[in-house]
């Protein structure tokens, strides 16, 4: 295993872990009569658990904004891509489309432009819907993890 941070979320050290073991004499020798000390464990907890949040906030306001300023939220669960969006009080509901292409929505009649969306999977038509209720419209576009490569056949010149 390399040394380091692994290509783990959330930023988790392992290194800074084994380290705070030894550095902390969190094993003491069997003849040292001092007590076990695990403030450094929390302080290390504390750390891990601020990354946490701090990553978190920074995955939601990256996706807060589509290619037009189009102001929504996106969510992923394990089968759907969950996209959330508030329709303006002047917006008619009913002249309100939403398109899916491979992984990218666009939804026509919300704002003055095009709201384009990248989705962070593909996504496939099958399974997928929209609802307005409370002026918000919701998006769930069914994952798709199929793929679809096709053989592009050689051909042998002499």
């Amino acid at each position: 295993m390399s040394q380091g941070k692994n290509n783990l979320p959330f930023g988790f050290d392992w290194t800074k872990l084994q380290e705070g073991f030894i550095e902390e004499k969190f094993i003491k020798p069997a003849s040292s009569k001092s007590s076990l000390d695990l403030n450094w464990m929390g302080k290390y907890m504390n750390d891990v658990l601020g990354n946490i949040s701090k990553n978190i906030n920074q995955n939601i306001t990256q996706n807060n904004q589509g290619e037009n300023n189009i102001n929504y939220e996106l969510f992923e669960t394990h089968d759907y891509t969950i996209v959330k969006m508030r329709v303006p009080d002047n917006i008619h509901q009913k002249n309100i489309k939403v398109f899916l292409d491979i992984n990218k929505l666009k939804i026509q009649g919300l704002y003055d432009n095009l709201a384009l969306i990248q989705l962070p999977v593909n996504g496939r038509y099958q399974g997928s819907r929209a609802i307005i209720k409370n002026e918000v419209i919701e998006i769930r576009v069914q994952k798709d993890y199929s793929e679809n490569y096709r053989e592009i056949k050689i051909q042998y010149k002499k």
